[in-house]
């Protein structure tokens, strides 16, 4: 008889990453994505701002829209921005 597979338990890295099967938890979105070397990368990222820079997760946005500064500025979005009382700073 085959042993029951159970479903993954949670792998909690002592910075507080989350991470379970192929998944990691973003605690700005407040949901399980998938892990890709990107997103590890950004989780690790949040992680590093709260716990040695002091940033609430509250203070922060993941994959978040911003306008056009200038012409040749490609970009329409930064990966991470922290809310600081006088203005938002795009971070990553």
């Amino acid at each position: 008889m085959a042993k029951k597979q159970s479903a993954p338990q949670p792998y909690v890295k002592p910075d507080s990453i989350q991470i379970r099967g192929d998944e990691i938890f973003s605690p700005l979105r407040k949901k399980w994505l998938k892990n890709t070397p990107e997103e590890r990368v950004r989780q690790e990222f949040i992680h590093h701002l709260h716990e040695h820079y002091g940033y609430e997760f509250d203070q922060m946005a993941q994959e978040r829209k911003t306008q056009h500064v200038m012409r040749h500025l490609h970009a329409t979005g930064v990966n991470v921005s922290v809310a600081c009382p006088s203005q938002a700073h795009a971070l990553y």
